[in-house]
């Protein structure tokens, strides 16, 4: 039953008739395939747009969107307020379709979600094109688009307005390029492959590299060229990729900075010290100079259940958000997100290399379990070893798993691997579904007995034919093995109908992950029931003004004709009031409150000219971002504007502006008044 020559069993051409079928048989298979085709397509995007009204608003970007929406500059730039002051601490690449579509529709959650939405249809469609390229059969491209939509971080991810959702975008588009190119040796689609992962840089910087290695080592093996050929064509192709990589740092780079933004992230106003330092290497643990310090996940995960966005159990109980360690792609969090179908493409992958071990060089299929095969190594050895600080950052492990699971699914079902990977997926399953005993318990009886029914069909049909199984019994076998090893991955992306397992804004989270269940098969917490966790909805749906922040503001414009309403000692407090009133509002200190952006002296000149005249300062000990970095209050520089703002401004009584005295938070100070002490 197993095969020692050097071709794939099914692999090859996709005729559209097998031996011996009538051409009209043919022509139904056709149309039958485009009807799937077409009702894949609808799934997806009826699955991405279920809850797009309510898919809430990205933290800290969806301010840098409704700036960027507002001015033409801060859309160049990424800029993080309407009047360009500082960048966000990301390339603003992904959120310039989020920007246009604001301005198109208006700022709402669902105008923000329409383009990853859109993105996640284009990315399956994509995908089917790059997975029939590679293998040659529809059934394989059909089963991969499938898989890749029903994936459940991905479903999460293009159900939110989330960068990792461009990034899949283009490095699927990159690998359809590639795969055309590597089979005829064009030079043209190499180049427009380097140009999409270039794009791809815009949206998640560094990540979008990780399948470069796979590109370049599958081309210099596999293309049908002269070595010295595709020697040449990798490298062209190599330096358009850089090149479309560094527009955008480039564009900053050399931007005089008294006309652009202060680039966050950095304590150097460097555009490569943000991208290659804090958003790079960092991750690694490695220090660039310029680069401001990330937060780790323990502070992270403490930080999120400050702010109420995670329900979940103290770290005891299960792994802390943003989990450390080697292990923690196949833990309790992030498995279930990526990992159902890792036993399946991992025996793809060896089945792949190993039948086409004889294999010409220039061979299609063989060169395709090379590159989809470095692709997942890549992506798991880059992800293992940095701070995971989002769950959707494994969204771009979903192709290469993807693509190598249809493909063994399409090639070897005729093979012994069939019943190896159904047993090896229904016990890695189980191990999984354990974890979350009380979600969907259904589940995993369901797998077993679809298990053991696909191997006892197995043995039938090798009792019948000592061979080769084949005939109706290996064909049922194979419909049910699929069932068994697909049914819960697509019922956990399926779960992210109900708003409370579909995840928010700020992470990409299915099924019940950190939404009210305990690790280890524990009880339902208290939360089970609730539609999403209870800050969540602050901070990622609401972005409406109380009463009390519409009284500040409508005192602030009528008392002052400033450039900026006012300052902020922290996003936090400026977010709000940018979103939901589209103020110029200025949040000193950048993300991590550490930016040394405006300058005291900056600030004072402001105000001096009358571009400011009013900030607005959390009273001493509250909570803030900083606490992510170890930096409560801000960094250096707000400190010191915080101290002489408390020291020179006259402090503004709250019942000025409608404010019961005494229970507010905030503090607002008039720095245009004369100096006034402080109460």
């Amino acid at each position: 039953m197993t095969t020692t020559t050097s071709t794939v069993p099914g692999a090859g051409p996709d005729p559209d008739t097998e031996a011996g079928d009538r051409p009209a048989a043919g022509a139904l298979a056709r149309r039958w395939r485009a009807v799937a085709l077409l009702a894949l397509c609808a799934l997806t995007a009826a699955l991405y747009a279920w809850n797009l009204s309510a898919a809430g608003y990205p933290p800290f970007y969806s301010m840098a969107v409704r700036s960027m929406s507002m001015s033409w500059k801060a859309m160049l730039f990424g800029s993080l307020d309407p009047r360009s002051t500082l960048t966000m601490d990301k390339l603003a690449g992904s959120f310039v379709p989020q920007a246009l579509s604001a301005r198109v529709f208006g700022f709402h959650a669902w105008a923000l979600a329409l383009p990853q939405m859109l993105e996640g249809v284009a990315a399956a469609l994509v995908f089917h094109s790059a997975v029939r390229r590679w293998t040659g059969s529809r059934d394989a491209a059909l089963l991969g688009m499938l898989l890749l939509a029903f994936t459940p971080v991905v479903a999460s991810m293009f159900e939110h307005s989330m960068e990792d959702g461009a990034l899949t975008l283009c490095l699927v588009l990159a690998a359809d390029r590639y795969q055309y190119a590597v089979t005829r040796g064009r030079l043209r689609s190499l180049v427009f492959a380097g140009v999409w992962v270039g794009v791809g840089f815009q949206a998640k910087m560094l990540e979008a590299w990780v399948i470069v290695p796979a590109l370049a080592v599958g081309y210099l093996a596999t293309a049908p060229l002269p070595g010295l050929r595709r020697v040449a064509h990798t490298a062209i192709a190599g330096l358009v990729m850089v090149l479309t990589s560094l527009s955008w740092i480039l564009l900053y780079t050399l931007t005089p900075a008294s006309d652009r933004p202060y680039i966050d992230g950095t304590s150097n106003d460097n555009a490569f010290s943000m991208v290659f330092g804090y958003n790079g290497l960092s991750r690694l643990g490695i220090h660039v100079p310029g680069a401001l310090g990330t937060a780790s996940g323990a502070n992270l995960h403490a930080a999120l259940r400050q702010l109420g966005v995670s329900s979940a159990p103290a770290p005891a109980q299960t792994q802390s958000f943003g989990a450390d360690g080697w292990g923690k792609l196949f833990g309790a969090e992030f498995a279930p997100e990526i990992g159902w179908l890792y036993p399946l493409a991992l025996i793809a992958l060896g089945a792949g290399l190993w039948f086409t071990r004889r294999a010409a060089r220039t061979d299609a299929v063989r060169g395709g379990f090379v590159f989809w095969g470095l692709w997942f190594v890549t992506g798991i050895l880059v992800l293992s070893a940095m701070a995971v600080p989002h769950t959707a950052y494994l969204a771009l492990l979903a192709p290469p798993i993807c693509a190598l699971s249809a493909a063994g699914l399409a090639l070897y079902w005729r093979t012994w691997l069939l019943p190896v990977a159904v047993l090896a997926e229904a016990l890695w399953t189980a191990y999984l579904a354990r974890q979350y005993a009380n979600f969907l318990p259904w589940l995993t009886p369901v797998v077993i007995a679809l298990a053991v029914l696909s191997l006892v069909l197995v043995v039938i049909a090798a009792l019948r034919h000592s061979t080769a199984p084949s005939g109706g019994p290996m064909r049922l076998a194979a419909i049910l093995g699929a069932a068994a090893m697909l049914v819960t991955p697509l019922a956990w992306a399926a779960a992210t109908l109900d708003p409370a397992y579909g995840g928010n804004a700020l992470d990409a989270i299915a099924g019940p992950v950190r939404f009210g269940f305990t690790a280890g098969g524990g009880a339902p917490t208290a939360r089970q029931a609730a539609p999403a966790p209870s800050g969540a909805s602050s901070l990622t749906q609401d972005t409406q003004l109380d009463t009390a922040q519409w009284e500040l503001l409508a005192y602030v414009d009528a008392h002052a004709h400033t450039a900026y309403a006012l300052a902020t000692d922290n996003w936090l407090t400026a977010q709000p009031y940018i979103d939901g009133a589209g103020a110029a509002v200025l949040p000193m200190g950048g993300f991590s409150g550490m930016a040394p952006a405006p300058t005291l002296a900056r600030l004072q000149a402001d105000v001096r000219e009358k571009r400011l005249a009013y900030v607005l300062l959390d009273l001493p000990g509250t909570f803030n971002m900083g606490f992510l970095f170890g930096n409560v209050g801000g960094g250096p520089t707000v400190k010191a504007v915080d101290a002489w703002v408390r020291r020179a401004c006259r402090a503004v009584p709250s019942s000025d502006y409608g404010g019961p005295a005494g229970s507010v938070s905030q503090v607002l100070y008039d720095c245009a008044a004369p100096r006034h002490t402080e109460t």
